[in-house]
């Protein structure tokens, strides 16, 4: 009963994400129509890309360098003293961004985007060092309520921008930002204390900083590759099949991942630190961590794909207020679910892996499978368009989740010293 008292108390802010997402891709797709649908969708998926490549990284190179850390104050001090050397890369990210925005969605629009963009950029600082404390903490309830304040003000958010914008594709991206800064302003002062008290430890953040950038520039490296893997399957669907079928596949492929990602989510809240207090040589709350998160996880991803394979269906044709004869959303749902267990296995060999430091061995599983996995996608989409693609991105997985389960193997029996490990 504890164990699922912890998972629940982990979990249900992203299962309100999930019936957030439900209810927000109905009213988008209403509001939009399939061909701005399909071009809001692919350009959050560029939001996804850059969300790697910057806060994740972050958040990924924080968790390791304050898991040596007990006291709260040296850590949110060396969380927001490397915060501010990430807030110019992520600065310059973003900058990048708006150029192929103004490409994609006109050059009026970065009117709306590039003030948003910025205020963004500056919240992700406290967002990271928030939710990273926050996680070295256990407090899993709270991580479960900013998560779903995040979800029901990017919702809000994106409503509004929809009708300042008059319904144009740049106001999912627009509303996607601005909420999450928003909600970063209202509640990581709940995480990290009133804003007055906060002090960067600049010579602290100095001293790490080598050993960051060690570790981050190859975490850095994987987010794009992570996310061709999580996101190639809409864009190459949309060079073979046009923007309608992609747009499909970018919606349905992302409602499929929400519950997959509550799951995940909940796994990472309550296994994350014990594996983080294993690697700094503590013991974990958990006896056996990486081994109880792979059966949950095949237990939560069985079940997924089960109710995606009755259910599947129905919650696409409530989704999409438009017909796509050319694609079997029911069978596209589920065949994505089947996906997801790989994803759900791989995330658990994968933290396993960060926390002993070893992210370059890492980025070179990463970089082979997908080499292997991305031609499964294209051939998938070029015979058989979004189906297809479905089919090829479970092959993919799986072939992406084998890699990790080696280098745990390989790991184990001292086959390899990683050269960015802390160990």
């Amino acid at each position: 009963m504890e164990m699922l008292r912890r998972i629940a108390a982990a979990s249900w802010g992203q299962l309100i994400a999930v019936l957030v997402m439900l209810v927000s891709f109905r009213l988008y797709s209403a509001q939009l129509g399939p061909e701005r649908f399909g071009q809001a969708m692919l350009g959050l998926g560029v939001v996804s890309l850059l969300d790697g490549l910057g806060a994740m990284a972050f958040s990924q190179v924080l968790a390791q360098m304050l898991k040596d850390s007990e006291s709260r104050r040296q850590r949110i001090g060396l969380a927001l003293g490397l915060g501010r050397i990430f807030a110019l890369y992520e600065g310059a990210l973003y900058t990048a961004a708006l150029v192929l925005a103004g490409w994609w969605f006109g050059m009026s629009m970065l009117v709306w985007l590039a003030p948003t963009a910025a205020v963004f950029c500056m919240c992700e600082i406290p967002r990271a060092a928030g939710m990273t404390v926050t996680m070295l903490e256990r407090r899993l309830g709270f991580l479960s309520g900013w998560n779903a304040a995040e979800a029901l003000m990017v919702l809000c958010t994106s409503l509004a921008s929809l009708a300042l914008t008059g319904r144009h594709p740049a106001a999912l991206v627009l509303g996607a930002l601005a909420g999450r800064a928003l909600a970063t302003l209202a509640i990581s002062p709940l995480a990290l204390g009133s804003p007055r008290g906060w002090r960067a430890d600049h010579a602290a953040a100095r001293a790490a900083l080598p050993r960051a950038l060690a570790f981050g520039w190859s975490i850095a490296v994987m987010s794009p590759l992570g996310w061709l893997g999580a996101f190639a399957d809409r864009y190459l669907v949309g060079a073979f099949a046009g923007v309608v079928e992609a747009g499909v596949i970018a919606a349905l492929a992302g409602v499929v991942m929400r519950p997959f990602g509550v799951v995940s989510a909940g796994l990472t809240n309550l296994f994350r630190p014990d594996l983080l207090d294993e690697a700094a040589g503590r013991a974990p709350v958990h006896a056996r961590p990486l081994r109880l998160w792979l059966i949950l996880a095949l237990i939560g991803g069985g079940g997924g794909v089960i109710a995606f394979a009755i259910l599947g269906g129905s919650i696409a044709d409530f989704l999409i207020h438009f017909q796509t004869p050319d694609v079997d959303r029911g069978l596209l749902m589920t065949v994505l679910a089947a996906s997801q267990i790989a994803v759900l296995c791989t995330h658990a060999l994968d933290n396993r892996l960060l926390a002993q430091g070893r992210s370059r061995a890492l980025l070179a599983a990463l970089a082979i499978a997908l080499a292997l996995g991305l031609p499964m996608v294209a051939t998938g989409a070029l015979l058989g368009g979004a189906n297809g693609a479905a089919w090829g991105r479970l092959g993919a997985e799986v072939s992406r989740m084998l890699a990790s389960a080696l280098l745990i193997g390989l790991a184990r029996r001292g086959r390899f010293v990683d050269g960015a490990s802390n160990r």
